[in-house]
């Protein structure tokens, strides 16, 4: 078990928390680069770094995250996931090679992953990588490595309260219960306000009974905060802004938050999947995030739908997705080169025929456009249904 909660993260806060160990450890100098254009680096520096040793290496060094949902939960079977994300980013490091987007091979890659990894898990992992580059000094830490890390740099587990355990919010409880007992004295006051620098406890807020208190501390600390940070990456990481609204209504809490940053980012992801060539196996995450968040704004905030400016981004997210999708039902692809690739295609289809499942049965399209994502939906199906007959034909 570890010591923190990284599955707690989505792929986004994970690459974040990467590069911010990275620079809290090995230097300033680290370059954040990360999101869906990185060139396959989550973070770069090129120069001289203790690292991975003490003694001083000179080079390029490419540091790399690849995040698997639920890695740590128990019964959680990570390895084949991983080893299909880690082959997949092989072959975009030999295209980057190919291409000069890289224009030599770095001296030392590092993956960092949040699920963990064995000692045969590290050398298939570290032999996949090895392969596509010879002369790098390869390096995988798994979520345990990472724990040892944020144990060296406390500071940084603060600005990630997702990765607390219950240990830590039982702390709070026995606290708060504690200023129920001293609430009329000045100390209590003191004690109170220490809780969070965001939060600003009134005499009203004292008069509460303590669940009220409790929840208004939730409210105007962990909501409203939650919900500024969110914003910015709501798009990317669809269950923790699905996970955030259902808290919210558990608590029956009404939030405010700006999706622009999230609605620009969705639009942008759309017309790049339609302009980039990359092969649909390849390229399989942006229906499903523009599915997930969607259907979280049309479920928890419908208003946003209602927005005649929202409304033209999402018809212009559809219409892209659509453009993409019908293009590939036209495509002729070479066939699978082995039993990994033929898998790989059949989970990519299916993946891709979800998402567009989901997006057909929002209540939110004309009669034409549902009618082209269910078509869409089913083409990816039976594309996967292929590849599954093609497999059982060759076995």
């Amino acid at each position: 078990m570890i010591d923190y909660q990284l599955d707690e993260l989505g792929w986004f806060e994970f690459e974040q928390l990467i590069q911010t160990l990275g620079k809290a450890r090995l230097g300033f100098g680290i370059e954040a680069w990360g999101g869906r254009g990185d060139w396959g680096r989550d973070a770069y520096y090129q120069g001289k770094l203790r690292y991975p040793t003490n003694a001083e290496t000179e080079g390029a060094f490419v540091f790399q995250s690849k995040f698997v949902e639920g890695a740590n939960a128990a019964g959680a079977k990570s390895d084949k996931l991983i080893t299909t994300a880690v082959r997949k980013e092989c072959t975009r490091i030999q295209i980057h090679l190919d291409n000069g987007t890289w224009d030599k091979a770095p001296v030392c890659y590092a993956l960092f992953t949040n699920a963990p990894a064995t000692p045969g898990l590290r050398n298939s992992l570290s032999a996949a990588i090895k392969a596509v580059l010879p002369s790098a000094h390869c390096s995988v830490h798994d979520g345990h490595d990472v724990c040892q890390w944020l144990r060296l740099s406390p500071e940084i587990v603060r600005s990630f309260p997702q990765l607390l355990s219950l240990r830590d919010l039982q702390e709070l409880l026995r606290q708060t219960v504690h200023a129920e007992v001293i609430v009329r004295s000045k100390g209590a006051i003191t004690l109170a306000q220490s809780y969070s620098r965001v939060f600003v406890p009134t005499n009203a807020y004292y008069l509460q009974q303590p669940a009220q208190r409790l929840r208004t501390t939730i409210e105007d600390t962990l909501i409203h905060v939650a919900a500024q940070h969110l914003g910015s990456f709501a798009y990317s990481d669809g269950r923790s802004f699905r996970t955030f609204f259902e808290l919210c209504q558990a608590l029956m809490i009404s939030p405010s938050i700006d999706l622009s940053d999230a609605w620009d980012e969705c639009l942008a992801d759309a017309e790049k999947w339609l302009n980039d060539r990359w092969v649909i196996w390849q390229d399989d995450a942006v229906p499903g995030c523009t599915a997930d968040f969607v259907r979280t704004v049309q479920e928890f905030c419908p208003s946003e739908l209602q927005r005649p400016a929202i409304r033209q981004k999402l018809q212009r997210v559809i219409n892209d997705l659509l453009e993409r999708a019908g293009e590939e039902k036209n495509s002729d692809y070479d066939e699978p080169k082995g039993e990994d690739e033929l898998r790989e295609r059949a989970d990519a289809f299916e993946t891709v025929g979800k998402a567009f499942k989901k997006l057909s049965e929002l209540p939110l399209w004309a009669k034409q456009e549902q009618q082209s994502l269910a078509a869409s939906a089913n083409h990816f199906a039976c594309e996967a249904d292929m590849m599954l007959v093609i497999r059982t034909v060759d076995g």
